[in-house]
């Protein structure tokens, strides 16, 4: 109750219940961000059932959301409202959902250009990523450069980060929940939008009185150009990239209690690279022809089906069947041609993970408390590696035939079980509750997650909070380093690979100054059984996979986030300030000592500003101040004996390296400044955006790495690597 009202939220699928002493006249008031806020008047006489659908925002006009109370079943996730996202400037010229959250206090970036998030100390890989409750395993194009989600599709998006509510499981860090629209139920619309990098179109409609579709579909540029510049060189050389994206959604309302829905969800990236050179080999005097095919495809393929029934006006159920599967082939094709040898030789290397899974939920809801349960079965099919490798012909020694085959295929069932129960102790307090049970039958594990976070109010715009919580892991990704991109490597926990858990404390205030909303949080996580590839492995020499990883790592993360945002007027934005400390110990490397991982940063300043000019214009800028990335470098060089040439000093002697320690050295700090500028013009049938933008706008000259080189004069110097300067960007899009 709240100033004579009753205060309540939705739960995730929009339903929410709120019961009242009295009959009568009530007056119910709705809103949601980018939606036109609605008012009804009805008559109570008896428990009523409601269908209530909301407005979008038409055109360009504001929609104003008042108040400064602060919401208590929200805080603990991160919610950026889909119209900024679409405001503000990116590398790409598009919406990119996740480097939207990359400007969020506690969230850091990897590499430069890349989309993956670093949540709180943890890594991509133990980000939760959701798609309509759907598990995604690759969510990023181009190698981190875009990110797999288009925003036009998405309805809402939060990031948890503190609280994780326990109807998440699997994961150490965070949870990316994105939830897709349902789509139009009055009218078909329809988007194009065309960029440098990228295209893609939207639509939304209904089918029928009772069926309603979203679908879109996007696809990379930049493979064009390349391959018409290919066709005119002479030497037969080819590079090209490209991707795509497709997802849809069809929603089909049988009755006031019966929803059923679909989703399917398809990306893949594809790199092309063929060579043909001519002339002598190193070790052979006559001239041979060498053509060479090297081609890389990953991506996602996910589908899913859900029933949502409605009970009564307090309980509801939804149930989801599906399935989710990353995949990635790397391709290489060699033929040589000479007068003495004609061979051809090639090599496929997969790795990939599949997974089943059925679910259930079951949820009920009052005023008062929320309460939540559920379980799910999921089954697992890793192939961590398969190598396949041919050759046939003649080398010059004689014929050849070789046909190597290695597949390793390992199946594990996952059980689950959650309970989750938000309930308030008279007005002031709150408390989120809830535990998550995973079982992993295979290697006879169970893992028991309590999670629990009170919050106080006492004030209406000043809430004080506490949070608690304990998160499992059971499924890991390694990750190498070498020159090609090297696929995701999925693996799972066994009985020698134990499950990586994470335990975290947290502590903030919330407070709302007239329309700005200030918070404050202090946090620490510990984690365990964290892993790596071993020293001097990679994946072309892990069968079995478990030889290949090193085990029992630890980490100790803590930090202070603090952030000021303005979510309505014509001036909007935030303005945060992260300290953090990310640590790592390995019994096997760096000689056993902790040392910092490599995305510690310990500062971290991101300021976000957008201003709609007017009806026609908007202009966004995005800077981001952050302390270096550590990395590792030999401290000293020196000569080395050329066991292949004997020891022979007439040719030049190789250089050996000293590394004092595991990421030794820290890069100079990162700084950059995006910005921005949308005009919008009203058309008869539609509504035209004109995007200009700069990425990296002042030209910083940031490192992406360091290396040694050495000159013409044999001195060798310390330079560093740069492959983002000013970046323009351009896009046009076309809404009727």
């Amino acid at each position: 109750m709240f100033n004579g009202s009753i205060e309540t939220v939705t739960n995730h699928n929009g339903y929410f219940c709120g019961n009242v002493s009295n009959v009568g006249f009530l007056q119910i008031e709705l809103s949601f961000i980018g939606y036109q806020k609605r008012i009804l008047n009805i008559n109570v006489v008896k428990d009523t059932l409601l269908n209530i659908d909301l407005i979008p925002g038409i055109g360009l006009t504001e929609v104003k959301i008042s108040g400064s109370l602060v919401k208590k079943r929200d805080v603990g996730s991160l919610e950026i409202p889909i119209e900024q996202i679409i405001k503000m400037p990116s590398l790409s010229g598009e919406p990119d959902i996740l480097k939207a959250f990359q400007m969020m206090p506690g969230v850091q970036m990897g590499s430069e250009g890349t989309s993956g998030i670093y949540v709180r100390g943890g890594t991509p890989d133990q980000n939760l990523y959701l798609i309509d409750n759907i598990p995604l395993y690759n969510v990023s194009h181009m190698g981190g450069f875009m990110s797999a989600f288009d925003a036009s599709s998405v309805k809402k998006v939060n990031l948890y980060k503190g609280y994780i509510p326990a109807r998440y499981g699997g994961k150490i860090a965070s949870v990316l929940d994105v939830r897709l629209k349902d789509g139009n139920t009055n009218a078909r619309k329809q988007e194009l939008m065309f960029g440098v990098l990228a295209s893609r179109y939207f639509t939304e409609g209904p089918l029928n009185d009772k069926t309603t579709y979203v679908a879109s579909i996007r696809r990379c540029n930049i493979d064009l150009p390349m391959r018409l510049f290919s066709k005119l060189r002479a030497d037969g050389t080819m590079e090209a990239y490209t991707f795509m994206d497709f997802n849809a959604k069809i929603v089909r309302n049988i009755n006031l209690k019966n929803k059923l829905s679909g989703i399917i969800y398809y990306g893949r990236d594809v790199i092309i690279s063929k060579e043909k050179t001519k002339g002598s080999y190193i070790y052979v005097d006559e001239a041979r022809e060498l053509n060479s095919l090297y081609r890389n495809r990953w991506g996602n393929l996910v589908s899913a089906i859900n029933w949502l029934h409605v009970f009564n006006n307090s309980t509801t159920a939804d149930f989801s069947a599906g399935q989710s599967w990353y995949f990635s082939r790397v391709k290489e094709k060699t033929k040589v041609t000479s007068s003495e040898e004609n061979y051809d030789e090639s090599s496929i290397i997969y790795s990939g993970i599949s997974d089943f899974f059925i679910k259930g939920d079951f949820n009920f809801n009052t005023n008062k408390y929320q309460f939540s349960a559920g379980l799910g079965i999921v089954a697992h099919t890793f192939v961590p590696s398969e190598i396949s490798c041919n050759l046939s012909g003649n080398n010059g020694d004689g014929d050849l035939d070789i046909d190597i085959h290695d597949r390793e295929d390992v199946f594990a069932l996952e059980l689950s079980n959650y309970y989750d129960l938000t309930f308030s102790l008279g007005d002031k307090v709150s408390v989120l509750s809830g535990v998550f049970f995973m079982y992993w039958p295979s290697v006879s594990s169970v893992s028991a997650e309590p999670r629990i976070a009170v919050h106080y109010r006492p004030v209406n715009n000043l809430m004080l909070r506490g949070i608690c919580t304990r998160t499992s892991q059971y499924v890991h990704l390694l990750t190498s380093n070498g020159s090609r991109l090297i696929p995701d490597l999925w693996i799972p926990s066994t009985n020698k690979i134990n499950p990586q858990h994470a335990n975290q404390l947290n502590l903030g205030l919330t407070y709302n100054l007239n329309g700005i909303e200030f918070s404050i949080d202090g946090w620490l996580k510990k984690m365990e059984n964290l892993i790596t590839f071993k020293p001097g492995y990679s994946l072309f020499n892990m069968n079995p996979f478990e030889s290949a990883v090193e085990i029992q790592g630890r980490g100790v993360a803590k930090g202070v986030e603090f952030m000021a945002q303005k979510k309505r007027g014509r001036n909007t934005g935030w303005i945060a300030y992260s300290w953090s400390k990310n640590d790592r110990k390995f019994e096997n490397i760096n000689f056993g000592e902790t040392f910092p991982f490599k995305h510690d940063r310990p500062h971290e300043f991101k300021l976000v500003y957008m201003l709609a000019i007017s009806e026609r214009i908007d202009f966004s800028l995005a800077w981001i101040y952050t302390s270096g990335n550590p990395m590792t470098l030999s401290t000293k060089q020196y000569p080395a004996i050329d066991l292949v040439k004997n020891g022979n000093t007439t040719d030049v002697m190789p250089i050996a390296h000293f590394y004092s320690g595991v990421n030794n050295f820290r890069m100079e700090d990162y700084h950059r400044l995006d910005i921005g500028i949308d005009f919008h013009k009203q058309l008869k049938k539609g509504l035209r955006t004109f995007s200009l933008g700069l990425y990296n706008a002042y030209n910083r000259q940031n490192a992406y790495n360091y290396f040694y080189k050495r000159q013409a004069s044999g001195e060798i110097v310390f330079k560093k690597r740069i492959y983002f300067p000013i970046i323009p960007n351009v896009s046009y899009t076309l809404k009727f």
